[in-house]
């Protein structure tokens, strides 16, 4: 039993920049969890039903992959680009919180839009 809470050797660790991708990702379906809760309270649409689980799933899947990625390499290269400049160095912290509320606006508009996609475009099931 001692065994079992042993590291085991063989399996690598996470480096830093893997485990802040991960929780950025964590992030992104949070925010979206909370931007999808938010409409689908304030819509009218049925509370429960197969729609609203599909649109639910595959945005939870696809809104990470679509805003997240490109704009959390966009955010990691822009502030390394400020963070060497020393003149606008001091300036990193709040560009930093800016481009997080960028992508914060992003999540919300590709939510909202796709689920006015979701409920009014696609067939019922």
């Amino acid at each position: 039993m001692a065994q079992a809470t042993d590291l085991n050797t063989s399996t690598p660790m996470a480096d830093r920049s893997r485990l802040a991708m991960q929780m950025e990702g964590l992030t992104i379906a949070a925010l979206y969890m909370l931007c999808f809760g938010w409409l689908h309270l304030h819509s009218g649409v049925e509370f429960l039903s197969v729609r609203v689980f599909v649109s639910f799933f595959a945005g939870l899947i696809a809104v990470p992959l679509v805003t997240g990625f490109p704009i959390v390499f966009i955010r990691r290269t822009m502030m390394n680009a400020i963070r060497s400049q020393p003149s606008i160095a001091a300036f990193a912290t709040f560009a930093h919180l800016a481009l997080y509320a960028l992508q914060g606006v992003l999540v919300w508009v590709v939510t909202r839009e796709g689920y006015h996609w979701a409920f009014t475009n696609v067939p019922p099931l």
